[in-house]
């Protein structure tokens, strides 16, 4: 085996490789032992051994003096250590009780300004319900000085303020902590806005009178009611204000239709025409002037829920299909009715908001269409069948010669209806 080892005065390792904290001998001996013959390897740790020890010598040689009176300058050191013992305790002690002073002093300081915190904060309270005091002190004159059945333009004026200050008393109320003063106050602010909503209901009840002629009279009632309705969503009771609509004014309506004529196409038909002519309607449409109209949804919360009621409880037989002719009148009726209650939202948003709701969903899945077409084509069928049978039979009217051949034709032109027809109802459900 060759080595290559140039220069015998130079030393076959660094030292700094003994410095490494992952150093090893045996990966030391394995790494040098294909570049240096042992033997020289041995020579130069052992030079290297005796200059360490030279180093140390020179160090000591140095230092002479200082090694040598290192031990007689440590005579007396536990003397002086136990002497400086005795005040060090003490020291120690005085700072143990200073420090337990000051904690208690702190724990003393930060219960004095937690009881500052809450004065601070009853305060505020107090601030707080004073304002909200003054606020239904305000509302509650409005409403003594207000009649009980609003005529005038001022008494208007005075429910409006009424309204204005019970707003501003709830947005009080919501910002205290639960207290018996705050009990009190609510008390007093359910008193005042049952006053206020029962002349809401009273005026919104005359105001939404859709047999008005007059257009004069329309855009008044209709400014009436854009203003009853902005004073309902101050309240926040829109869904109120839409059970009135349904349960004092379209409810009369309905009723007294369907005691007097009783079927589907009358009820659609006072409904379309409440839709066309109500002042409440027209003022819903508004909502670039009035943001707030937004949250009103008279159509998807209150007309059409009521109308499902009436065909489920008056006129389930719509949505058989055992009389073919009968549903399909049916169908075609309510998707004309659907449409204008469409036409009527005032947003796209209301218009999403409609066919997704669970209600819509409920009055399409009550009908059975793929039932009505089998029957309607069955029924095809054996008028087709009967035609066969009778090939040289004479038409029964002068525009055919054979009979079959008019009957084809009447079928034909039967399936293509229908077809179109359900293509229709495709595109729309």
């Amino acid at each position: 085996m060759s080595f290559s080892y140039l220069n015998a005065n130079l030393t076959s390792f660094d030292s700094s490789e003994f410095c490494s904290g992952s150093f090893s001998v045996d990966e030391f001996i394995q790494g040098k032992r294909y570049s240096v013959p042992l033997d020289v390897l041995r020579d130069d740790l052992g030079a290297h051994i005796k200059s360490l020890r030279c180093s140390l010598i020179e160090l000591i040689n140095k230092d002479y003096g200082q090694f040598v009176s290192l031990s007689s300058n440590l005579v007396g050191l536990d003397g002086k250590i136990q002497d400086m013992t005795g005040p060090l305790t003490r020291a120690h002690n005085e700072l143990e009780i200073l420090h337990e002073t000051l904690r208690k002093i702190l724990e003393r300081f930060h219960k004095e300004l937690e009881g500052r915190r809450t004065i601070c904060a009853t305060k505020f309270q107090l601030r707080i319900l004073r304002r909200a005091h003054i606020c239904l002190v305000s509302s509650e004159k409005y409403l003594e000085v207000c009649p009980t059945k609003v005529l005038k333009n001022t008494d208007f004026i005075l429910l409006k303020l009424a309204c204005d200050k019970i707003t501003d008393t709830r947005q009080l109320i919501q910002t205290c902590s639960q207290s018996p003063l705050t009990e009190q106050l609510q008390k007093r602010w359910d008193s005042c806005c049952g006053i206020v909503l029962q002349n809401l209901e009273t005026l919104l009840r005359v105001y939404s009178d859709s047999s008005v002629e007059s257009e004069d009279d329309r855009s008044h009632n209709q400014a009436v009611v854009t203003s009853l309705l902005s004073m309902y969503s101050q309240l926040n009771y829109e869904i109120q204000a839409e059970n009135i609509i349904i349960n004092h004014i379209l409810k009369s309506k309905c009723d007294k239709v369907l005691l007097e004529i009783g079927n589907v196409d009358a009820l659609f038909t006072e409904i379309e025409g409440f839709l066309q002519h109500s002042p409440i309607i027209h003022a819903s449409h508004d909502f670039i002037r009035f943001p707030w109209m937004k949250e009103y949804d008279f159509i998807s919360r209150g007309i059409f829920p009521f109308v499902l009621t009436i065909l489920m409880n008056q006129f389930p037989h719509i949505w058989s299909p055992s009389t073919p002719d009968a549903f399909h009148s049916n169908w075609v009726r309510c998707a004309r009715f659907i449409d204008v209650l469409e036409n009527t939202f005032p947003s796209l948003d209301h218009l999403r908001k409609f066919r997704s709701s669970v209600t819509f969903k409920d009055f399409m899945s009550k009908w059975q269409f793929n039932v009505y077409f089998q029957l309607r084509f069955h029924a095809l069928a054996m008028e087709l069948e009967s035609a066969v049978d009778c090939v040289h039979s004479p038409s029964a009217t002068s525009d055919f010669k054979l009979d079959m051949t008019r009957i084809l034709v009447k079928v034909i032109n039967q399936v293509r209806k229908n077809v179109t027809e359900s293509s229709d109802l495709g595109m729309k459900f």
